[in-house]
């Protein structure tokens, strides 16, 4: 069963604030052949880190396999690499992914592009999980609040 990321920039009504960022999108998990919906998260968010000046993602259908993660504070975590919808149903496990396939459409001026509207790279994981309340963990990567959220 292929899945897929749908996220919906800016589509929580009633965002989630906390210190450093607020969690204004949600994210839905699809069934690609079905188009079912798995899983629904309603507190995420696709900005970056204040002072970060790479890129924002831009709202869109991604595709996804989960993995441990490398680099990051919390290592070996499991955490989503997103790629692009062209190519599910493709890859099939993590040694199928590419770089190429892991290019997405920033909604702003990326300087680790030198300014192209281009980001790379971009996972989906949870933000600050030590305190949840002050959030901004996310150089780029679509974030989902940790902690308990009004629903």
């Amino acid at each position: 069963m292929s899945k897929h990321l749908i996220v919906t920039r800016g589509g929580q009504s009633a965002p989630h604030i906390v210190k450093f960022t607020q969690f204004d999108s949600t994210i839905d998990v699809m069934c690609a052949e079905s188009n079912s919906l798995i899983y629904h998260h309603p507190y995420a968010v696709t900005n970056h880190y204040n002072g970060y000046a790479g890129g924002i993602l831009a709202e869109d259908d991604y595709g996804w396999i989960c993995y441990e993660a490398h680099d990051m504070v919390y290592p070996q975590a499991k955490v989503l690499y997103l790629f692009r919808k062209e190519f599910i149903g493709k890859v099939k496990v993590f040694s199928d992914l590419q770089e190429s396939m892991r290019e997405f459409v920033s909604l702003v001026p990326n300087a680790n592009w030198q300014g192209q509207l281009k980001i790379t790279d971009v996972l989906n994981h949870n933000d600050n999980t030590v305190d949840p309340e002050k959030g901004g963990w996310s150089d780029g990567c679509l974030t989902i609040y940790p902690g308990p959220c009004r629903i």
